[in-house]
């Protein structure tokens, strides 16, 4: 500065030298300043004594107190326009000029909460940005008082001391950068007011919301668990397809497929590796072992599932025999792999029987005579679909608003960490997110397992039987002379059995497990009664409340869904247990046996009596004592006949 005033007296600088026409209305030189405030020769000959913060001049000059502040701000412009490392504070119109990437990072952080921004800003009543800056200063000459400062500063003898000229030198620097901030809260809060760019995480012009880079743009977060009671979910949860208008296969002309039937030397239910069993396949096999097999084999359905897909029932037997079974196959949808079982096990009997093969000592025809099965394939069509295909598989959006529910609850929860393609693959429920194994009338009033929405496993549901699929199970039940009911799940390779059963019914359960595990080579393990924890399940039904012997056979090893490279070995254990179950009830009670033999053997002495009185009457049936004859041996009557007196008989 001092230069420039020598070579250049009265002249003020250009802009860039210095100069800043936004920070004040005039330069301010070394003759303004003492204009302003005026030095005594004392003052001089002090500030000479100064070494280390002053320069050489020559006499009657002094030293520009703001070429130092000059000096800087010039450096800051200079980093301004290359954009190096320039102070927050200084930077408010360069926002707006920053680096593309970070504008566009920051604008969409900023936007996804606008709306929540507005409705803060009715609730904590922002106000406006002209409100806010009415009664601020807007220029140097207002925030100082330069007449005030002159007064306070000066010496006795009217001239500005050393200390009086720091005081207003660092007076004049917070003014300036109480501007700067000033300016840069009216704009933000003004930014806020009227919805700008930074409006949404600011509530004022110093508080910085702390809202989630994730949130949802349009709402603020709502819980999984607020959600269920949004009417929308509940309909969607209430909600139950017919199979006639989800054009379900079961409904459909099925002699159409019939140019897709193997052949007669052909199996028809494929189970090798890459082939995915699904509700349509199975429901294609059933009705192709009709076909093939139609005085064996009867097809009915006993239900329909929430995205409207049938449950079928295979009859196999002599529908009106004294004894009935049903064996329930895949009621968790993660358990596929023994829909696949079913179906194979069920023509593998229908070609033994066709081919007059046997099992034991009698033939099929023979053990099949008195019996019949209820094979239920897939018991949990939509939980089996939804492990297989994921929710693109089903067929409602309320189904699959459920599915995703579920999914959300059992994150919440903290049950599920994984992705949502592993929590389908894994998918037990069906498609109200319900375990079926948990919805039947056991215990189920008392059970409580802090499992109460709907989820992947272990909810069991609005009320007890409340599913459909767990009602076809129960009404099919009540239909027929019920023996003993089965229910296949995996994994485990065991058989479990007793769940709490008593007297006779202990008896008949564990002589049908102890029957399974020497066929099947599966270890045995007791199920205790019902309690608060374990409770709803089939077995425990049947045992407890209908009386029954019940059991489950757990297939194969690892984890849900289990690997088909274990299905050769599930297939080769379980090949002849309805056979088995069959021959095992077509067989005498030792009480029938005991009865037989008294019969028989009643029979025989009845037999024996009979044939002795024989002697002791003639032909007519009279007591040939009573008509004793006075004649000679060998003595012919007048008939010509002899009389023979050895036997008492007339020849």
């Amino acid at each position: 500065m001092q230069e420039f005033e020598k070579d250049n007296p009265g002249t003020r600088p250009e802009e860039g030298n210095g100069y800043d026409a936004g920070n004040s209305q005039e330069l301010i030189t070394e003759d303004v300043v003492r204009g302003m405030f005026g030095e005594s020769g004392e003052s001089v000959k002090r500030r000479k004594k100064r070494k280390k913060r002053r320069r050489t001049m020559p006499d009657g000059e002094i030293r520009d107190p703001f070429e130092n502040m000059n000096q800087k701000l010039e450096e800051e412009k200079r980093r301004r326009e290359k954009g190096i490392d320039v102070p927050e504070f200084v930077l408010e119109g360069k926002q707006k000029q920053a680096g593309e990437k970070r504008k566009k990072s920051f604008r969409e952080r900023l936007l996804r909460g606008r709306k929540k921004a507005a409705e803060r800003k009715k609730r904590h009543k922002i106000p406006a940005a002209a409100e806010v800056g009415r009664d601020a200063p807007t220029d140097t000459e207002d925030m100082i008082n330069i007449d005030e400062i002159k007064e306070k500063v000066k010496n006795d003898d009217g001239r500005m001391s050393t200390s009086g000229f720091i005081i207003a030198m660092a007076v004049l620097f917070v003014g300036m950068f109480a501007i700067v901030l000033v300016t840069f809260a009216v704009s933000r809060m003004s930014r806020a007011v009227t919805g700008g760019e930074d409006s949404s995480y600011y509530e004022s012009a110093a508080e910085i919301s702390s809202a989630p880079a994730d949130e949802p743009e349009s709402e603020q977060p709502v819980s999984a668990v607020e959600r269920l009671n949004d009417p929308d979910v509940q309909a969607a949860l209430a909600y139950m397809a017919s199979p006639e208008e989800v054009s379900d296969v079961s409904t459909r002309d099925m002699s159409q497929y019939l140019g897709e039937m193997p052949k007669d030397s052909e199996e028809i239910v494929r189970t090798e590796s890459g082939i995915l069993y699904t509700y349509e396949r199975m429901a294609r096999d059933l009705y192709y072992l009709t076909v093939r097999f139609p005085d064996l084999l009867t097809v009915n359905t006993i239900g329909s599932t929430k995205d409207g897909r049938a449950i079928y029932d295979a009859v196999v037997g002599n529908p009106n025999g004294a004894s009935h079974f049903i064996i329930a196959y895949a009621q968790h949808g993660s358990e596929h792999i023994n829909t696949q079982l079913a179906m194979r096990q069920l023509e593998y009997v229908l070609t033994t029987w066709t081919n007059g093969g046997s099992y034991g000592d009698k033939t099929f025809s023979d053990i099949f005579s008195n019996v019949c099965f209820h094979i239920i394939p897939m018991a949990n069509p939509d939980g089996v679909t939804i492990a297989q295909l994921g929710v693109d598989g089903l067929r409602t959006e309320a189904a699959r608003t459920v599915v995703n529910l579920c999914y959300e609850l059992d994150r919440e929860f903290g049950k599920v960490y994984g992705s949502f393609e592993d929590y389908e693959a894994k998918f037990k429920a069906n498609a109200n997110g319900v375990d079926l194994n948990k919805n039947f009338n056991a215990g189920w009033e008392e059970m409580d397992n802090n499992v109460n929405y709907p989820s992947t496993d272990g909810y069991k549901g609005i009320g007890a039987v409340s599913e459909p699929e767990t009602r076809a199970i129960v009404s099919l039940a009540e239909n027929y002379p019920i023996s003993a009911v089965i229910g296949v799940h995996s994994p485990g390779d065991r058989i479990i059995w007793n769940y709490g059963a008593e007297g006779d019914v202990l008896s008949a359960g564990k002589n049908l497990a102890e029957t399974l595990k020497a066929l099947t080579k599966y270890g045995m393990a007791e199920e205790s009664h019902y309690t608060k924890r374990v409770a709803g399940g089939m077995a425990e039904y049947f045992v407890s409340e209908r009386n029954l012997p019940a059991l489950s056979i757990m297939t194969g090893g690892g984890t849900l869904p289990v690997s088909m490279s274990y299905f050769a070995d599930i297939f080769g254990r379980n090949l002849n247990v309805i056979p088995a179950i069959a021959y095992l009830y077509d067989m005498p009670t030792d009480d029938e046996i005991a009865a037989a033999e008294a019969a028989a053997a009643a029979e025989a002495a009845a037999a024996a009596e009979a044939a002795t009185e024989e002697y002791d009457r003639d032909e007519n049936g009279y007591d040939v004592y009573e008509e004793e004859q006075d004649v000679d041996e060998e003595t012919e009557d007048d008939g010509g006949d002899y009389y023979d007196e050895y036997d008492n008989r007339r020849y």
